[in-house]
Protein backbone atom coordinates (compact mmCIF):
# COMPACT_ATOMS: atom_id res chain seq x y z
CA UNK A 1 0.00 0.00 0.00
CA UNK A 2 1.26 3.57 -1.06
CA UNK A 3 2.09 5.88 2.14
CA UNK A 4 -0.90 8.30 0.67
CA UNK A 5 -2.74 5.22 1.04
CA UNK A 6 -1.70 4.20 4.08
CA UNK A 7 -1.95 7.95 5.47
CA UNK A 8 -5.85 8.19 4.37
CA UNK A 9 -6.86 4.50 5.84
CA UNK A 10 -5.03 6.17 9.10
CA UNK A 11 -7.19 9.21 8.64
CA UNK A 12 -10.62 7.20 8.47
CA UNK A 13 -9.36 4.92 11.22
CA UNK A 14 -8.89 8.14 13.39
CA UNK A 15 -12.07 9.14 12.68
CA UNK A 16 -14.23 6.25 13.21
CA UNK A 17 -12.54 6.11 16.51
CA UNK A 18 -12.63 9.72 17.61
CA UNK A 19 -15.85 8.67 20.68
CA UNK A 20 -13.17 6.44 22.03
CA UNK A 21 -10.50 8.88 21.98
CA UNK A 22 -12.90 11.36 23.66
CA UNK A 23 -13.65 8.44 26.33
CA UNK A 24 -10.32 7.88 27.44
CA UNK A 25 -9.49 11.18 26.98
CA UNK A 26 -11.22 11.93 30.38
CA UNK A 27 -9.83 11.01 33.35
CA UNK A 28 -13.03 10.44 35.36
CA UNK A 29 -14.37 7.80 32.23
CA UNK A 30 -10.98 6.53 32.68
CA UNK A 31 -12.20 5.75 35.90
CA UNK A 32 -15.48 4.78 35.54
CA UNK A 33 -13.95 1.97 33.18
CA UNK A 34 -11.80 0.68 35.29
CA UNK A 35 -14.51 0.56 38.05
CA UNK A 36 -16.77 -1.35 35.24
CA UNK A 37 -13.82 -3.34 34.50
CA UNK A 38 -13.66 -4.57 38.58
CA UNK A 39 -17.77 -4.88 39.10
CA UNK A 40 -20.15 -7.47 37.91
CA UNK A 41 -20.18 -8.31 34.42
CA UNK A 42 -24.11 -8.61 34.92
CA UNK A 43 -24.21 -4.57 35.39
CA UNK A 44 -23.92 -1.66 37.79
CA UNK A 45 -26.53 1.03 39.03
CA UNK A 46 -25.92 4.38 38.18
CA UNK A 47 -26.67 4.75 41.88
CA UNK A 48 -24.01 2.63 43.40
CA UNK A 49 -21.17 4.02 40.77
CA UNK A 50 -22.14 7.39 42.16
CA UNK A 51 -21.47 6.07 45.35
CA UNK A 52 -18.22 4.32 44.90
CA UNK A 53 -17.05 7.15 42.67
CA UNK A 54 -18.43 10.22 44.69
CA UNK A 55 -20.03 11.87 41.89
CA UNK A 56 -23.55 13.10 41.57
CA UNK A 57 -26.00 10.68 39.41
CA UNK A 58 -26.15 13.05 36.99
CA UNK A 59 -22.83 13.42 36.78
CA UNK A 60 -22.32 9.16 36.32
CA UNK A 61 -25.28 9.14 33.67
CA UNK A 62 -23.82 12.10 31.45
CA UNK A 63 -20.13 9.89 31.36
CA UNK A 64 -22.25 6.58 31.37
CA UNK A 65 -23.67 8.25 27.97
CA UNK A 66 -21.00 8.93 26.29
CA UNK A 67 -19.41 5.49 26.94
CA UNK A 68 -22.61 4.10 25.42
CA UNK A 69 -22.25 6.64 22.56
CA UNK A 70 -18.88 5.33 22.07
CA UNK A 71 -19.88 1.36 21.83
CA UNK A 72 -17.84 0.02 24.80
CA UNK A 73 -20.76 -0.30 27.22
CA UNK A 74 -24.86 -1.10 27.51
CA UNK A 75 -27.67 -1.16 29.05
CA UNK A 76 -30.84 -2.55 30.11
CA UNK A 77 -33.66 -1.42 32.13
CA UNK A 78 -35.25 -3.53 35.13
CA UNK A 79 -38.44 -1.15 36.60
CA UNK A 80 -36.91 2.17 37.33
CA UNK A 81 -33.49 1.00 37.68
CA UNK A 82 -30.72 1.10 35.06
CA UNK A 83 -28.02 -1.33 34.77
CA UNK A 84 -24.87 -0.37 32.88
CA UNK A 85 -22.41 -3.29 31.45
CA UNK A 86 -19.50 -3.63 28.90
CA UNK A 87 -20.59 -3.97 25.69
CA UNK A 88 -18.89 -7.79 24.93
CA UNK A 89 -19.03 -7.55 20.71
CA UNK A 90 -15.96 -5.52 21.73
CA UNK A 91 -15.99 -3.36 18.06
CA UNK A 92 -14.85 -0.41 19.58
CA UNK A 93 -12.07 -1.86 21.12
CA UNK A 94 -10.60 -3.63 18.27
CA UNK A 95 -10.97 -0.72 16.02
CA UNK A 96 -8.88 1.65 18.86
CA UNK A 97 -6.67 -1.38 18.56
CA UNK A 98 -6.49 -1.64 14.75
CA UNK A 99 -5.90 2.00 14.60
CA UNK A 100 -2.75 2.00 17.18
CA UNK A 101 -1.29 -0.70 15.27
CA UNK A 102 -1.15 0.94 12.31
CA UNK A 103 0.27 4.34 13.45
CA UNK A 104 2.56 1.87 15.06
CA UNK A 105 3.28 -0.38 11.57
CA UNK A 106 3.38 3.39 9.87
CA UNK A 107 5.96 4.55 12.37
CA UNK A 108 8.69 2.05 12.15
CA UNK A 109 8.33 1.86 8.16
CA UNK A 110 9.05 5.72 9.03
CA UNK A 111 11.73 4.96 10.92
CA UNK A 112 13.82 2.94 8.10
CA UNK A 113 13.54 6.60 6.04
CA UNK A 114 14.75 8.76 8.68
CA UNK A 115 18.18 10.28 8.36
CA UNK A 116 20.30 9.29 11.32
CA UNK A 117 21.85 11.39 13.76
CA UNK A 118 25.03 11.94 15.47
CA UNK A 119 25.15 11.82 19.10
CA UNK A 120 27.47 13.82 20.11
Amino acid sequence: MSQSKDTENLEQKFNSCQKMLTVFGDNVRQRLFLLMIASDRKGVRVADIASQMKLTRPAVSHHMQILKDAGLVRCRREGKRIYYFFDTGGRSINALVDLFTQIQHMMSGNQADAPTRADG
